[in-house]
């Protein structure tokens, strides 16, 4: 080993700023002299430690890396047409807000994984838990996210904490595939004029006719505070990326509403349920669902997320509160 090295680790760790536990990793060759030059470090340890600065150790070179910086918390979705992380065709997303994230905190790039997702063409008003990695921060390590970055056009932060990484992780991946979520939906129903025409429908630019009959106050009423065990195959919208599965999901309709030919509907679901394949049915891919029950043909016009169920998260997973 070129004795240089040591002065090489020496200005590496002064080119970042770095956590109080500096951990040097190298080839067993290394370790003993490595250890009686950097006597108040750990060296191959074996095993990773949160808040620590990591010393990839080489015969010519190091690497200085600082363990990921996770921040947790919920995130109100403001707007429609915005979709959780990139896609095609949509100019905005949740996880766009993090980018500032990443200039504050020097990271290298970050991992922004949440309980579950909303459509981009959904709202979601009281917020979603999620946790955002920061890989390799170089700076204000030890310094909350300033205000300022927690609001844009479209996203709300909220209730930030710094935590600890592997228990977060498993917090917010329980609560995607355990936690119940509480929705309201605008619902338009129609029924066909002539059973064979299912594009033929009652009350087209009249709302004084029979169509908005078929919604009777009795047969909503009897709807509400139900607990229904419906079965949804995937749906056919996401049949191109996830199994074709049959999936039991419990939905309860909480609180049910008529205008005209419309509903707003409260909807309380377990976790991973398709509350517009509820909704409509989707071909009959989910019974039962609104429209079965109603009898007619239903469409969700609009939904929100009104609640999504959330556990306090740990004292000891906690290191501040942003």
């Amino acid at each position: 080993m070129d004795l240089k090295i040591v002065d090489t680790i020496k200005k590496g760790l002064q080119e970042v700023e770095k956590y109080d536990t500096i951990v040097i990793n190298t080839s067993r060759e290394y370790k003993e002299y490595l250890k009686e030059a950097f006597p108040a470090f750990i060296v191959n340890p074996g095993r990773q430690f949160e808040q620590s600065t990591e010393v990839y150790v080489t015969e010519s070179d190091c690497k200085v890396v600082n363990y990921s910086l996770f921040i947790y918390g919920v995130y109100i979705k403001k707007c429609r047409n915005v979709s959780q992380t990139p896609m095609p065709n949509v100019n905005n997303a949740v996880s766009d807000i993090f980018h500032d994230f990443v200039q504050f905190y020097a990271a290298d790039s970050f991992n922004f994984v949440a309980a579950g997702r909303e459509d981009v063409d959904v709202i979601n008003v009281s917020g979603r838990p999620f946790f955002v990695e920061l890989k390799n921060p170089r700076q204000h390590l030890f310094v909350p996210i300033p205000v300022v970055y927690w609001e844009n056009d479209f996203v709300l932060l909220k209730n930030l904490l710094r935590v600890k990484g592997k228990p977060i992780k498993k917090i917010i991946l329980d609560g995607e595939r355990e936690h119940k979520k509480r929705y309201s939906a605008i619902v338009f129903c129609s029924k066909p004029s002539d059973p064979t025409n299912l594009f033929n429908f009652e009350g087209e630019g009249d709302h004084d006719t029979d169509a908005e009959n078929l919604l009777h106050s009795s047969d909503l009423e009897q709807l509400v505070n139900k607990k229904l065990l419906v079965m949804q195959k995937t749906p056919l919208r996401v049949l191109h990326r996830r199994a074709n599965m049959n999936r039991p999901k419990e939905i309860e309709i909480t609180k049910i509403k008529k205008y005209q030919q419309y509903l707003r509907v409260t909807i309380l679901s377990s976790a991973g349920a398709y509350i517009k394949e509820f909704i409509t049915g989707d071909f009959g891919r989910t019974t039962p669902s609104l429209a079965s029950l109603l009898g007619c043909w239903c469409d969700c016009v609009e939904l929100n997320v009104l609640e999504v169920e959330a556990k306090d998260v740990p004292e000891d997973c906690i290191y501040e509160v942003m």
